[in-house]
């Protein structure tokens, strides 16, 4: 599976480039992966869901490492995610979750102290046994090819803003009233869903994982004030209690660029960035940690000659030679052109190489 250009003389594996970036330490080129690489934009994707609808690609083992697999197969990018969603693990609390054309739908969301109540932790291992068996099937196709492999999940906020508002909505007024009206109420759902998320990358970590990734894709709706008390101290539970057993952490939330500062606090091992952070002030900021991103996921439907551009400036305002990960500044888009995702990829390597000479 491992791609020719990988094979050269002196070349670093995909997993060597993942470490030495993290660690800060020397690369002779970017390692490039991209958030929802396996997706609709994809042909083979989309033949496989005409057999098969989203929730029964992510629950049964064979396919979810099947499709996970598929952007590896057809691409030369760097790393292996896990498919699967960020509302995986709130199912086994006891929700209704179907996903539709228009994203996910929660059938029973809470809204009230009694429903809270209801919602009890569960062990991973057990119900989510499906997720574990898709990252071992991921790690054997992968052990001899030197690739890195990430888990993921969403993070406390993000998790409770879909089981309070049922849906995505752009103005979050029923996740807003609830927290600001019985702030006590919502703190204990954030903290059922902490405690949660932590068992649950916990197992992705020991089925297989190098690293797991964790979405806050709302948190940056939040003012400072109110991310410091809904999301950060959340956050930074779940990376401390993964850290301390040898996990390494890679934070993205989204549209964050007036929060990057207290992001530094959470101390997550990589700092992914949405395209409308300044990457340069955040490579300052973030002098001691890696960097993730952070492409505009729309300029793949620029020209040839603008999305090099676009790559271009990224290396030219990152201001350093290591700690980090070229990625998108949020997913794959389904209307994206398998040929545009070919030639950013290729574009990245060619420019980071001569980046690193």
């Amino acid at each position: 599976m491992l791609a020719e250009s990988f094979k050269g003389e002196n070349m670093l594996l995909p997993k060597d480039l993942f470490e030495n970036a993290i660690a800060l330490k020397k690369v002779d080129r970017t390692p490039f992966w991209m958030m929802r690489q396996a997706g609709r934009y994809q042909k083979g994707y989309r033949e496989l869901r005409e057999k098969y609808d989203f929730l029964t690609l992510c629950k049964i083992p064979e396919l979810a490492a099947q499709v996970s697999l598929l952007p590896i197969e057809q691409f030369e990018l760097d790393a292996v995610i896990l498919f699967s969603d960020i509302l995986t693990a709130i199912e086994p609390l006891g929700l209704q979750l179907e996903f539709g054309e228009k994203g996910p739908v929660i059938h029973n969301p809470i809204k009230t102290a009694a429903e809270v109540a209801k919602l009890k932790l569960f062990d991973p291992a057990h119900e989510l046994k499906y997720v574990a068996d898709a990252l071992k099937i991921i790690k054997s196709e992968i052990a001899l090819d030197g690739y890195p492999l990430i888990g993921f999940s969403g993070a406390p906020y993000t998790l409770c803003v879909y089981m309070v508002e049922g849906k995505t909505t752009k103005n979050l007024v029923t996740v807003r009233a609830l927290q600001y009206q019985d702030t006590e109420l919502f703190k204990k759902l954030l903290t059922l869903t902490t405690k949660q998320t932590i068992s649950y990358l916990q197992m992705q970590l020991s089925a297989g994982a190098d690293y797991v990734q964790l979405f806050d894709t709302w948190a940056g709706t939040l003012s400072r004030e109110d991310y410091l008390e809904f999301a950060f101290p959340y956050e930074k539970e779940i990376i401390s209690a993964l850290q301390a057993k040898g996990g390494k952490v890679i934070l993205y939330v989204n549209n964050s660029g007036h929060l990057l500062d207290l992001l530094k606090e959470t101390n997550a091992d990589v700092f992914s960035l949405d395209w409308r952070t300044d990457i340069k002030y955040a490579s300052e900021l973030f002098a001691d940690k890696a960097v993730q991103g952070n492409l505009d996921p729309t300029i793949l439907f620029a020209s040839d000659e603008r999305i090099a551009k676009s790559v271009e400036n990224i290396f030219s305002a990152l201001g350093r030679k290591t700690g980090h990960i070229f990625n998108l500044g949020h997913g794959v888009l389904p209307e994206t052109k398998e040929e545009k995702v070919k030639y950013i990829i290729e574009t990245v390597k060619r420019v980071s190489k001569k980046f690193y000479e």
